[in-house]
């Protein structure tokens, strides 16, 4: 497989794309390195999945990734500059090249989130990687919110439980560490149902100093996913460079959909049914989708906490379906090729 290869001081943000190749000087033991622009980019939506395809892939041997969400373009504000940091980090170093034939990234903020000049994620993309392909997963936006609420309220509980540490062990040590020294309060938690109530409130009125931040709001403005698609679609081509699922069909059939995937990034398909067999303690996303949390055992919450996370109420569910109606609609209209599952079969 030939990809184009550009030695470092050579290489500009104008002359880069999907899966080039930026060639360093060799180093203390005489050897080049080769870091290369991801092929694919996992965009995609916030709590729909994105997690438990990110493993299915890294377990592809002609695939390599990072293991934490980079955010380089929701957070990068000058692209023509500060482009090398993100492609000369560690892990788009090509560690085995007549193994690994492409690089990826997962980072599920790019889909709706712009940087801090409100530059979208996907036009910043555009500039460094005009062919990259993308992966989209989407779920009904109303389980959706209820699953980020409930992410929140575990957060509320025990904060570390989100740190970004790599290590298991050091997982531990650090919870160990600190866990008990944080004792969370019923006021600091807003039941689901007002919280919905509120946010809609306040996406109604406009109020910047409600309640709620720009952040907490995309409990909601995530869900409006023909919105977000609609932008994207202003820079990438849908049908050469998208390929859109579902996470309900991901859930009820993974291999089906894995073939897909790596149909579409072109690389060769493999036995995911033996290796979920195989290593199902070190994969265990692959064989379901419960949450990261569930890895640490003998969690300290407070029992009150238990109430808050339990299913979502009749009421919540019924505001939720109506507020995402008009934008579900619209997603029917902008994928009319795709079946989409909260949808009765709609097209």
């Amino acid at each position: 497989m030939k990809r184009k290869v550009i030695p470092y001081p050579q290489a500009r943000l104008e002359n880069l794309d999907a899966d080039v190749g930026i060639e360093l000087p060799a180093g203390w033991d005489n050897q080049k390195r080769i870091h290369v622009i991801p092929k694919f980019l996992i965009i995609g939506a916030q709590k729909c999945g994105t997690t438990a395809l990110s493993r299915w892939l890294s377990v592809h041997p002609n695939l390599q990734t990072m293991p934490l969400e980079w955010h380089f373009f929701d957070e990068v504000t000058n692209l023509k500059t500060d482009w090398s940091r993100y492609v000369l980090n560690p892990y788009f170093y090509l560690r085995d090249p007549q193994q690994v034939f492409y690089t990826f990234e997962k980072t599920p903020d790019y889909f709706d989130k712009a940087n801090s000049k409100g530059v979208s994620a996907a036009r910043l993309i555009h500039q460094m990687m005009p062919s990259a392909k993308f992966i989209l997963l989407l779920r009904n936006p109303t389980s959706r919110a209820h699953s980020v609420y409930k992410m929140r309220v575990r957060q509320i509980a025990s904060p570390l439980q989100y740190s970004r540490l790599a290590d298991r062990q050091l997982q531990h040590i650090e919870r160990a560490l600190s866990l008990d020294q944080f004792s969370p309060s019923q006021s600091d938690v807003i039941p689901f149902t007002e919280m919905v109530k509120a946010l809609m409130r306040q996406s109604h009125t406009g109020d910047q100093h409600a309640l709620f931040t720009k952040e907490e709001q995309r409990m909601l403005t995530i869900g409006q996913y023909a919105k977000h698609l609609q932008n994207w679609f202003k820079y990438f081509d849908r049908n050469e460079q998208f390929l859109i699922l579902f996470m309900e069909d991901f859930q009820k059939n993974p291999f089906e959909v894995m073939k897909r995937v790596l149909d579409f990034i072109e690389v060769p398909q493999i036995n995911y049914h033996s290796i979920t067999e195989k290593k199902q303690d070190q994969l265990w996303e692959l064989t379901g989708f419960n949450n990261i949390l569930n890895i640490i055992k003998n969690d300290k919450k407070p029992a009150w906490l238990n109430a808050y996370l339990g299913p979502m109420d009749t009421e919540a569910k019924d505001l939720l379906d109506n507020y995402f109606a008009p934008w579900n609609e619209k997603l029917v209209d902008l994928l009319p090729d795709q079946t989409i599952p909260w949808m009765d079969g709609k097209k």
